[in-house]
């Protein structure tokens, strides 16, 4: 239908000499009073969207107002606004009118279409300078594995029944954290399926009766922010609670403590499980003065715990009541070996758990001449055999004294991760040193048995070793320069060898319970990660839980009210303001 525009003159012509009386004054401000009226409107609009309300007191007044200005400034001058639509309808004006909405057309396409890549393409980029929100490499590998198995096992589903408010004593959302974290389960691997149930929806409380009866569980089992991971054609089931997700203590005086979220290692820990159908058995040796297993000053139990977490099953050996080294052995550790020394009987043991059942050996050795007096534990004859030498000297770092002089400092951090291993490579990209105090020095060289090559995984820059280091000028004299080993394995020439591994630290207390525990994640992350290579876990490997750097910004609430409605109505307004201002420029 075509309407001629040039049949409405004459009504608008009528209506302005009855606008005549009007004041010019009035006329000239009905426009400027219209404007005030719409704008107000729009902000009351944008400030409903933000705040989830529109009708109080001061909304009700906004509104109100702004729908009297806006109707008023029409009443002021209805013909002049009926003429500028009238223009508005015009030929000229219905031209440019259809060039702007092809401009939208192509717009909403190209909008479209970002949309639907987005959607198909999940990209995250995490800022933080701790990447905490980016997935653990442990997790990644393990997400590879499931790729890696889903022709035979199929894929991994993971159901959330969730509630979406925030935990109660806290402004926690656990709900959007764990959201968040399974959106990023699911785009590593495409065989991570998703299952979300929200407890105030309808529709997914029944799509969740639904799934729970396939799976044969009762619903009122079913708690509030609860996980169930399916996998194996969902034969293979694990669940997990909210005190499994988050820690949170309840208040006691003043403010309660701010929830820690535990998602992933929770939900990585329950995957670790399903995927791996054996345990891997860890023995930590006994019997000659090594390192106490239990909870006390120096012990391993940090190490042991850590073992534990990645589904390996940690015991101990002793040779005198254990002869024979059990068949379920994979690695053997020992922690500071001491006395009495191993005896030639029991290096033989080793040699040939090692060789002959392609088990694996790891010392952690400490400087035995200072420490006893020059007894040695007789670990070093068995190391010698695989390239790896055992020596009494204590690594140290040369500094200035504060009074002059110079001063032997034995806490090192080292930092230079030698060859490209897979137990190290984590802790290189992450940029991450291991702190040592108190070790000895290792030398990585030619192997007595052929069929084995030692390298050095970890050295020290700008260290020395010293046998004395109470005279530093001896100390210089008689010196091993640096950059010192302080880690190194011997493995197989050939990967394809059915042969073990070995491997030695230059000390023990970089891992053992201590004041300094805080300073030991890397070490315990590269000895973890050896175990885990060793293993054969490969899926095992990367660093521990990362913690973020908390910044903070504090607001004065002037500060937090000008902010809000400076990003809720000034900004907004301001670009409709200078639309409408271009517009009527345009107009002239």
């Amino acid at each position: 239908m075509k309407i001629d525009i040039r049949k409405l003159e004459a009504p608008i012509a009528g209506l302005e000499k009855r606008w005549e009386a009007v004041p010019g004054l009035l006329k000239r401000l009905a426009m400027p009073v219209g404007f005030v009226g719409l704008l107000l409107l729009i902000g009351d609009l944008l400030l409903w969207i933000a705040r989830g309300r529109l009708f109080d007191l001061w909304g009700s007044l906004a509104f109100a107002g702004g729908l009297v200005l806006m109707l008023g400034g029409i009443g002021l001058n209805t013909p002049g606004f009926l003429r500028a639509a009238l223009e508005f309808a015009g030929p000229r004006r219905a031209l440019y009118g259809t060039n702007a909405l092809v401009v939208v057309a192509l717009a909403f396409v190209v909008l479209t279409f970002a949309n639907y890549f987005a959607s198909r393409y999940y990209v995250r980029w995490d800022l933080s300078p701790d990447n905490i929100y980016t997935l653990h490499e442990r997790t990644a590998n393990l997400l590879k594995k499931i790729d890696e198995d889903a022709d035979e096992k199929g894929d991994l589903e993971i159901h959330y029944f969730y509630d979406p408010g925030p935990l109660p004593y806290s402004n926690f959302y656990l709900s959007r954290e764990m959201q968040n974290l399974l959106a990023e389960y699911a785009a590593k691997s495409d065989h991570v399926k998703l299952h979300l149930y929200s407890a105030t929806n309808i529709a997914d409380q029944e799509r969740l009766k639904a799934a729970l009866a396939r799976l044969k569980i009762d619903p009122s089992a079913v708690p509030l922010d609860w996980v169930l991971i399916t996998y194996n054609n969902e034969k293979q089931r694990k669940d997990l609670k909210r005190t499994d997700l988050v820690e949170q203590a309840p208040p006691m005086y003043g403010p309660p403590p701010e929830p820690k979220f535990k998602g992933e290692d929770a939900i990585s820990t329950a995957i670790r499980d399903l995927l791996q159908s054996e345990s891997v058995v860890c023995y930590f040796m006994t019997g000659h003065g090594e390192r106490d297993t239990g909870n006390t000053q120096g012990s391993m139990v940090v190490l042991l715990e850590n073992l534990r977490g990645l589904n390996m099953t940690v015991k101990t050996l002793d040779f005198v009541a254990t002869p024979i080294i059990p068949t379920d052995a994979r690695v053997i550790v020992i922690a500071d070996p001491r006395e009495p020394a191993f005896r030639p009987v029991e290096i033989d043991k080793l040699r040939a758990f090692v060789e002959d059942s392609m088990g694996s050996v790891i010392v952690m050795a400490e400087p035995y001449t200072l420490r006893k007096q020059g007894r040695s534990s007789g670990i070093g004859e068995f190391l010698s055999r695989y390239g790896i030498r055992l020596r009494d000297d204590l690594v140290t770092v040369q500094m200035q004294a504060v009074l002059g002089g110079m001063t032997l400092r034995p806490q090192i951090l080292a930092n230079q991760y030698m060859p490209p291993h897979p137990a190290t490579a984590p802790l290189e990209k992450a940029h991450q040193p291991v702190y040592f105090d108190y070790a000895c020095a290792l030398q990585a060289g030619q192997a007595m048995d052929e069929r084995y090559a030692a390298v050095a995984l970890v050295r020290a820059p700008e260290t020395i070793g010293a046998m004395n280091t109470e005279d530093v000028e001896q100390a210089q004299r008689n010196m091993l320069q640096g950059p010192i080993v302080l880690a190194a394995v011997s493995e197989p020439k050939n990967p394809d060898a059915k042969l073990g591994r070995v491997a030695a630290f230059a000390d023990t207390d970089f891992v053992a319970l201590g004041p300094d525990i805080a300073q030991k994640g890397p070490g315990l992350n590269l000895v973890t990660n050896v175990i885990s290579h060793f293993a054969g876990k490969k899926e095992n490997l990367g660093i521990e839980e990362r913690k973020p750097t908390r910044r903070f910004i504090n607001f004065s609430p002037t500060a937090q009210r000008v902010l809000y409605f400076g990003v809720v109505l000034a900004l907004p307004i301001l670009v409709i303001f200078s639309g409408i201002f271009i517009l009527l420029i345009r107009r002239r």
